[in-house]
């Protein structure tokens, strides 16, 4: 991954050069961990030495940057699994929130705010940032499946208001990523779940068990 690295660090010094960004100082502290946050962006595994290396980097350009708060949240919650993880998602969520203030129309970070709090331990926070999220986009068909899983983990506090949001993310789940949605019920054993989601839904309901009986 190194080598990719340096070619990453070359084609985004180009680019900032050529299109005179406005933050140039944040964009060149930011370029050692750029390789990093696109493949934590991918959902592509990244060796923790690689994640340990990145954070500092955007440590430091998120103090010109709000952006580089985003980006090190997401790299932060990457990291947040096995013995730390519930110290690394509280660091993940403060740089979430940091980022949020100032972009609050970035549905994913929201998603990613709920995960971070959820595994924090913090599920009344969780289920507020989930809200956020499908509030922000409500039919963006990326983030549909990972609100279906958040929902699953904040089943037992989803509240009246949360309640029909995530009915409506696994209706549109249902609709459209059907096979993703029954493995993901599969894998999480959810079945009763998301047909208590999908009750008021009937055709979104036989789309899924037709599947569901497939699989």
């Amino acid at each position: 991954m190194r080598a990719g690295l340096a070619v990453t660090n070359l084609v985004l010094a180009a680019g900032i050069v050529a299109s005179g960004a406005p933050h140039v100082l944040a964009d060149f502290r930011r370029l050692p961990a750029e390789a990093t946050v696109s493949a934590v962006d991918l959902s592509l595994p990244v060796d923790q030495a690689e994640i340990d290396a990145a954070l500092p980097v955007l440590e430091s350009a998120a103090r010109t940057s709000v952006h580089a708060h985003g980006k090190r949240a997401f790299v932060l919650l990457a990291a947040s699994t096995g013995e730390n993880a519930d110290e690394r998602a509280a660091e993940a969520a403060l740089e979430f929130r940091t980022y949020l203030a100032g972009v609050p129309g970035d549905a994913r970070a929201w998603a990613g705010l709920a995960q971070a709090e959820i595994i924090a331990g913090d599920q009344t926070a969780g289920r507020e940032a989930l809200k956020m999220s499908i509030l922000t986009s409500p039919s963006l068909l990326p983030l549909v499946l990972w609100r279906c899983a958040l929902a699953i983990d904040l089943y037992p506090v989803l509240d009246q208001e949360a309640r029909p949001l995530v009915e409506q993310q696994f209706r549109l789940a249902a609709d459209n990523r059907t096979e993703s949605l029954v493995r993901l019920v599969a894998q999480r054993r959810a079945l009763m779940l998301a047909r208590i989601m999908l009750t008021d839904s009937p055709d979104s309901m036989a789309k899924f068990e037709a599947r569901w009986a497939r699989r």
